[in-house]
């Protein structure tokens, strides 16, 4: 579940920019994003992606049009909500993942995404869950580079990366010292994505030439007494499934 000092980080660091800019941005609805940490989160595994679409809330269920942000009292109200929406689930934020896990009612069926599918198979083959789990993204938290993007679909385009971006890195860093994670997979690419966050929260990062999927492994110092073993991969979509969660298991591995 998110914490208070998320929400108002989120609030005054990336809502509040994006606000102030509005009229640059295009005229569709965005959503907000907080992490997401399971109930049995043990501090093993964080996974971090690059942005989500339609993460709904209970008052603005088709997401906001930036231009509302601006209106007094809005920021403060939207920001509250994607919190709670954060923390929804009884007893788990992210019970809905094993919920939905092969469903066939032409809604969300998360075994058929490869996001969640890769997750999985990287925990089984770090021995965090075992094969016939069900409860296993009770154990994660969950986040994203991006907490706005938009409703529909796609990442979020040059600008709203833009000016969400230092908000963005400042909510990372609070993360990464809240929950403090023993390990930490990005499954975001590097160059254009992970890189900038990790060089701004002091990563000390190796890129991997010789790997498909893996592209940078290294150690995130949470804090004098705490570090992260952190990957880097491919975003798994369309990418084959086994040698990407062989590749990212190794790479942890190495960093033992």
């Amino acid at each position: 579940m998110a914490t208070i000092e998320e929400r108002d980080l989120f609030a005054q660091s990336i809502l509040y920019p994006v606000a102030e800019h509005a009229d640059k941005l295009k005229t569709e609805p965005i959503s907000g994003f907080l992490v997401a940490r399971g109930q049995f989160y043990d501090g093993r595994l964080m996974v971090v992606g690059r942005a989500t679409n339609g993460w709904e809330t209970e008052e603005w269920k088709e997401g906001i049009l930036p231009s509302e942000l601006v209106q007094s009292g809005v920021i403060p109200s939207y920001a509250n909500s994607v919190y709670h929406r954060s923390n929804a689930g009884n007893p788990c934020p992210l019970k809905w993942v094993s919920d939905r896990w092969g469903q066939n009612d032409k809604k969300y069926n998360t075994r058929r995404s490869a996001f969640w599918r890769v997750i999985r198979g990287v925990m089984i083959g770090l021995g965090l869950a075992f094969d016939n789990q069900e409860d296993w993204p009770s154990y994660l938290v969950w986040s994203n580079l991006y907490k706005v993007a938009p409703t529909k679909a796609g990442n979020p385009g040059e600008t709203l990366c833009r000016l969400q971006h230092d908000g963005c890195i400042r909510l990372l860093r609070l993360e990464v010292v809240t929950y403090r994670p023993e390990r930490i997979l990005f499954l975001t690419d590097y160059q254009w994505w992970a890189r900038p966050f990790l060089e701004q929260i002091g990563a000390h990062m190796h890129e991997s030439p010789n790997t498909r999927q893996v592209r940078a492994a290294g150690r995130l110092e949470v804090d004098p007494t705490h570090s992260a073993r952190v990957v880097v991969s491919t975003h798994p979509m369309r990418k084959p499934h086994q040698p990407w969660v062989n590749e990212a298991v190794a790479a942890f591995t190495s960093l033992d």
